[in-house]
């Protein structure tokens, strides 16, 4: 069946993904908030 196949393409497709994986490193910086001013739209 058609949700057998799918099945088996996605273990297949981690599987090959699990034997080339490598950590995730964040790069980016610190991110700074804006801060909410409290305004309504109908004031912009």
């Amino acid at each position: 069946t058609s949700l057998k196949q799918l099945q088996e393409h996605i273990d297949a497709y981690v599987n090959a993904y699990n034997d080339k994986a490598e950590p995730f490193v964040w790069t980016k910086k610190k991110v700074r908030q804006r801060r909410f001013k409290g305004r309504r739209i109908t004031q912009l």
